[in-house]
């Protein structure tokens, strides 16, 4: 299995992963660090028998390498179009957190507030843009913006009321310090209902994100009333189209057959969270699995015959 770096939450993953379908399956799989994400997708995009597997990566690195877009453009002459989704291993979450006394309940309040953004034209921030416009705002009108290096930069500012909300990659690491100095924090739900309706109305600022939940197994020590509805970004489990049907299957059923002993790892991980609709096309041993375990909807089936039907 390809992975990242030894110090990666990608590398940790992996052994965790491994180690599951090992002790659980007849099949036996070692991990290979590599120096980042675009090795481990090389490793195993490039078709060259060096590895099978890719351990749980953002969907949008793998979109890249799958379209062939940036640092993977032409490569060999190719995109990585034979790369396939297995499962998905929980996400990043993407919304916005503000203090509890702000008055900032929902997105829409957000009108005349000032939050931070670090960068443009990227999908992590892009998805903030349209989700903005959704719930009725202009993002470069309607909402006061500056320009911070860095969601640690915009936890001080926020700590010193310098601005209003931030927008966060929604990790407990960097929540704790805000709540420790702020009390309970108000995380800003976005509903399901929005995050569809920006992903149809603003599809290029929306690649690989969709609706998902915030939960307080995710975000471990946080205080939370209850989940929250937030943008999904999915973290995927890979391999490539010619790898043999049975061992997909065997490694999907396995880790969803014994989920719990993954979550000490991946805390999001469950067969609830399993399967996101597809950016790009699942395995056809995963199919298999997927379908047998009762997790394979109609609407997932729907965008994986219209990923199948793009490169026929």
């Amino acid at each position: 299995m390809s992975s990242g770096p030894t110090t990666w939450s990608m590398y940790r993953y992996a052994i965790a992963i491994s180690d599951i379908i090992n002790r659980n399956s007849h099949l036996e799989i070692t991990v290979e660090a590599t120096a980042g994400s675009p090795s481990a997708l090389e490793a195993v995009g490039w078709g060259t028998g060096l590895m099978q597997l890719g351990a749980p990566i953002g969907v949008n690195s793998l979109l890249s390498a799958y379209y062939g877009r940036g640092k993977y453009a032409e490569l060999d002459g190719t995109p990585y179009s034979n790369l396939r989704s297995m499962l998905t291993t929980g996400a990043l979450y993407r919304t916005y957190v503000t203090k509890q006394d702000s008055g900032i309940k929902t997105i829409a309040d957000l009108d005349g507030k000032t939050v931070p953004y670090y960068t443009r034209n990227r999908a992590g921030w892009d998805v903030f843009d349209a989700v903005l416009s959704v719930y009725g705002l202009d993002p470069r009108e309607d909402v006061g913006e500056i320009n911070l290096g860095s969601d640690e930069d915009a936890g001080n500012e926020i700590i010193m009321g310098r601005i209003d909300a931030m927008a966060i990659v929604g990790h407990a690491k960097l929540l704790l310090p805000l709540q420790e100095s702020l009390g309970k924090l108000h995380i800003i739900p976005i509903t399901k209902e929005k995050m569809l309706q920006a992903k149809e109305k603003f599809p290029d600022m929306t690649t690989g994100m969709h609706p998902g939940i915030l939960t307080p197994q995710y975000l471990t020590g946080v205080e939370m009333d209850e989940p929250v509805p937030a943008i999904a970004e999915p973290r995927l489990f890979y391999t490539r189209k010619d790898v043999p049907d049975e061992v997909i299957y065997t490694v999907v059923k396995t880790l969803i057959e014994n989920y719990e002993k993954l979550q000490d790892t991946i805390s999001d991980f469950s067969p609830e969270t399993a399967v996101f609709v597809p950016d790009v096309p699942y395995h056809p041993g995963a199919v298999k699995a997927l379908k047998e375990l009762g997790l394979w909807t109609d609407e997932v089936d729907q965008a994986q015959e219209k990923l199948l039907a793009a490169i026929k």
